[in-house]
């Protein structure tokens, strides 16, 4: 199975990877494929990002949120603790460095 997006937003590449191995757990894990894919560019996932609620702004801190913005943002869109990306040896994958609509690509096997 592939997870790959045409979005350069975390949210939508390492937030949703990190929210997929955290649910799984043990049943899914990351392939390394470096050799399957050497066209492709590779870079060390985001490890910090910023979320953004129209009404609230720039939000930093899920557990600082009120019920209300809860009910709007959920806790996986968050950055999780830089240890667990590291854990997770997560990469994300370019067809052209160059090219910001370049796909993301995120192999993943389940166990």
């Amino acid at each position: 199975m592939v997870y790959s997006t045409c979005s350069l937003n975390p949210i939508e590449n390492e937030a949703v990877v990190t929210a997929l191995l955290s649910e799984f757990g043990a049943a899914l894990e990351l392939v390394e494929v470096r050799d399957l894919v050497a066209p492709l560019t590779c870079r060390p996932a985001l490890s910090t990002w910023t979320v953004w609620e129209p009404r609230l702004g720039e939000v930093r801190d899920y557990a600082a949120l009120d019920k209300a913005a809860k009910g709007v943002l959920h806790a996986t869109m968050f950055a999780p603790p830089v240890e667990v990306l590291r854990a997770q040896h997560m990469e994300r994958w370019y067809a052209a460095v160059a090219s910001p609509l370049s796909p993301v690509l995120c192999p993943l096997s389940a166990l």
